[in-house]
């Protein structure tokens, strides 16, 4: 379970796109004017969330539940995370809802 003060890193747009995406959806991504989404699951994860794949982020806060799973902000990122887009340092996976 992820508690606040926690370091985690967002999953790579590759391996969320093995396990969440169309492949022609993959192959639109470009920059756009407007946020592209690429996986609704949950919540979306778009486009612009791409540049903090791979980076390691510190938990600020858990909301409560949307849709029934967990969304996670952390320091000095704009978005908001489901515990599918996150993995622990060690690279495995977050199963929490």
């Amino acid at each position: 379970m992820i508690q606040v003060g926690d370091r985690v890193r967002v999953r790579k747009l590759k391996d969320l796109a093995c396990e969440y995406m169309e492949v022609e959806t993959y192959n639109e991504i470009k920059d756009t004017i407007q946020p592209l989404v690429l996986i609704d699951k949950e919540s979306y994860f778009t486009d612009s969330m791409c540049v903090f794949c791979g980076q390691e982020l510190v938990i600020n806060s858990r909301h409560f539940p949307y849709r029934d799973y967990a969304v996670f902000s952390a320091y000095k990122c704009p978005f908001n995370f489901n515990a599918y887009m996150l993995e622990h340092l060690d690279g495995s996976l977050i199963a929490e809802n």
